[in-house]
């Protein structure tokens, strides 16, 4: 496949912008591969054009200063003076994933007929976690395709992109990440949203508003009610939607009902109404929230139990086997890797932990068994020596041929950024990780960071072989700075 980091894409980025400064620079961080990014500005007097001409960015205004009323038009504005064949549309709060620009590198490279493509869209947690589940997953969006594949985006509010007859139509599998906003950020957000639809429900009549307000508002809630049942009462792996954010759309459905109905006389397009019923739906959300909060204990102990129960499953159906072919992923703690492809190794018994081992002793590991080792962001929280003895531990237990991956922050790369004050968030990211709140543990702290070219060295040393740096697609860290190193150990050893 061919390398994302070292070709430009042939892609046109679209990204809606007003007064979008706080996000935009990961936003743009996250795509800059793509030959072409054009950002369409309702007036922003922040620093959202200056990161833009950082990133060469063209910029285009929309019809209309200020918040978006109309996404559709806006959007058309850009697709109109686009000048490469892919486009790629993207919010100002949202980061492309490593994955998906892969996938996106391989249809281009690939030669792939004019086409579209949905692009699921996935929340990231405030430590950083990516959310697997939610109600309104996968939450695919047409946000790639073709410039001759399409005609125009259509929709005020939740615009979509009208394509010509006969497109075809795929799913990829790599996800935009938008950061989980707060109670009051999503409230502000649906008054917003609500304002725009009763502007377009105005004179529809009563037809209108029983198919697309009541009966669409009760078939969606039903089904998001069955998923949330589903999502919540059964064991999962990886981290939920907060309940608080399921039931706040519960409460935007309700109040859209409410403020577009023909018999609300006061519509307004810039205001947020509310009827006299309207503040019950948001009482009975916070009175149900509450009366469930006491029994989340008994959902998390049932979670951790059949948790547990797995990995001791997995741990001792590979003892059994000596762990011949087995992946390893190190220290991968509360979030591991690829839960069901790689043993998960901690010296804490969390409960996604399958192996309970200090990995500064000697592993329990058989010598030449193991198929593949992955480390991602731990061999940094120990010091040199310590480091040293967990490279040559990775090469004891890999099999002749086996491959290690290892990444930690790159120091060289973390200096430079520092040095050029490019990104504020570079310091933050590093001492404490990326989405993370301050260090509260020992094991927290940073002790010992290697250069790229410095760990390929230490691998050599120690009897790797093929050792280069790939790209950072792995992981929860900033790619720009972080690294992702592999070796093999040779065949013969």
């Amino acid at each position: 496949m061919p390398d994302v980091h070292q070709t430009e894409l042939p892609v046109s980025v679209h990204v809606l912008t007003f007064q979008s400064g706080k996000t935009l620079r990961r936003a743009l961080q996250s795509v800059r591969d793509c030959k072409e990014i054009i950002l369409i500005d309702g007036g922003s007097i922040d620093e959202t054009l200056s990161i833009g001409k950082d990133f060469g960015a063209r910029v285009l205004s929309q019809p209309q200063k200020g918040p978006l009323t109309d996404f559709s038009t806006a959007r058309n504005v850009a697709l109109e003076q686009t000048t490469q064949p892919w486009i790629l549309a993207l919010d100002s709060d949202e980061l492309i994933s490593p994955m998906l620009m892969e996938e996106i590198a391989a249809i281009i490279h690939g030669k792939t007929a004019p086409a579209a493509y949905f692009v699921p869209r996935r929340y990231v947690g405030s430590d950083g976690t990516e959310i697997l589940h939610a109600t309104t997953y996968p939450n695919e969006r047409i946000y790639f395709f073709h410039r001759d594949a399409a005609l125009r985006w259509v929709k005020p509010v939740h615009e979509r992109i009208e394509l010509r007859p006969g497109t075809p139509l795929r799913h990829l599998r790599g996800a935009s990440l938008a950061p989980l906003p707060t109670i009051e950020e999503a409230k502000e957000k649906n008054r917003r949203y609500i304002a725009l639809e009763i502007a377009l429900s105005r004179r529809r009549g009563w037809g209108h508003w029983l198919r697309h307000r009541v009966l669409r508002g009760i078939r969606s809630r039903t089904i998001a009610t069955i998923r949330l049942a589903g999502i919540w009462l059964l064991p999962h792996r990886g981290k939920r939607l907060p309940l608080r954010h399921e039931f706040l759309r519960y409460e935007y459905q309700w109040r859209v009902a409410m403020d577009t109905c023909p018999l609300n006389a006061r519509q307004s397009t810039h205001s947020y109404i509310v009827i006299r019923n309207a503040p019950l739906m948001p009482t009975l959300i916070d009175h149900c929230y509450r009366s469930i909060r006491p029994y989340r204990f008994l959902y998390g102990w049932a979670k951790d139990r059949y948790s547990r129960m797995q990995c001791s499953k997995r741990a001792e159906h590979w003892k059994a086997k000596g762990f011949l072919g087995a992946k390893l992923d190190v220290c991968g703690g509360r979030n591991p890797f690829d839960s069901e492809e790689y043993l998960n190794a901690d010296i804490v018994a969390l409960p996604k932990v399958d192996l309970v081992f200090d990995i500064t002793k000697t592993f329990p590991i058989p010598e030449g068994v193991i198929a593949e080792v992955i480390s991602i962001a731990t061999l940094e929280h120990l010091r040199k020596p310590a480091v040293h003895h967990v490279l040559r531990e990775f090469f004891r237990i890999l099999q002749p041929g086996g491959f290690l991956r290892v990444s930690t922050p790159d120091i060289e790369a973390i200096a430079k950024g520092v040095l050029a004050g490019g990104d504020p968030d570079v310091l933050n990211q590093q001492l404490f990780g990326k989405y993370k709140s301050d260090q509260t543990e020992d094991y927290d702290l940073h002790r010992w960071m290697y250069t790229a070219k410095q760990m390929i060295e230490v691998l050599g040393q120690i009897g790797f072989e093929r050792c280069e740096r790939i790209p950072m697609d792995i992981g929860m860290h900033d790619a720009a700075y972080t690294y992702l190193v592999r070796g093999y150990k040779p065949p013969q050893a």
